[in-house]
């Protein structure tokens, strides 16, 4: 592993990005935001993955991680997981959550700077959303991120019902 940072990240409207906002081809610019139909986790579009989650407006537990190369994906303690592919033309990608302008973001450390890679989301905890209760434990997601050619979207397990309602027609 060359990068590794937990953070609590505030987010709104049930999803956060990892994207350069200043990058002008990025949706923050042109609008284009990608849907989870695929998934119901990950989606990319141009320079962005979005990322959906249980909470629909407060903190979600993320740990990125970039990698050399594919790491191994160790699925067992996850309640869903997915792969996108993303081509970011910006060394500069940063986890943002509720917003650009009010809240930041953390930057994330890529291990080839600009270019195509591979982004894996593992996330646990999204069915409890808003009815969270204070002893409920947090919504829990690992990104890893490495290196990559292009490559389709892909479901690694499913088994929460936030994804199943994304997945819907």
């Amino acid at each position: 592993m060359l990068f590794q940072h937990t953070e609590d990240v505030f987010v709104e409207d049930n999803v956060y990005y990892l994207a350069d906002p200043n990058d002008p081809a990025s949706p923050f610019h042109t609008g284009e935001i990608p849907t989870p139909d695929v998934t119901g986790l990950v989606a990319s579009g141009s320079g962005v993955v979005q990322v959906t989650c249980g909470v629909n407006t407060g903190d979600v537990h993320i740990t990125v991680e970039a990698w050399p190369d594919a790491p191994p994906a160790g699925l067992d303690s996850w309640d869903d997981a997915a792969e996108t592919s993303v081509a970011w033309s910006s060394g500069k990608v940063d986890v943002i959550g509720a917003s650009t302008d009010d809240v930041p973001g953390f930057p994330v450390g890529l291990p080839s700077g600009a270019g195509s890679y591979r982004v894996r989301v593992h996330v646990r905890g999204r069915d409890a959303g808003e009815d969270r209760g204070p002893d409920d434990p947090a919504e829990e997601h690992l990104v890893q991120i490495w290196p990559a050619p292009a490559a389709p979207e892909a479901l690694l397990k499913a088994t929460d019902q936030v994804g199943s309602m994304w997945r819907q027609p």
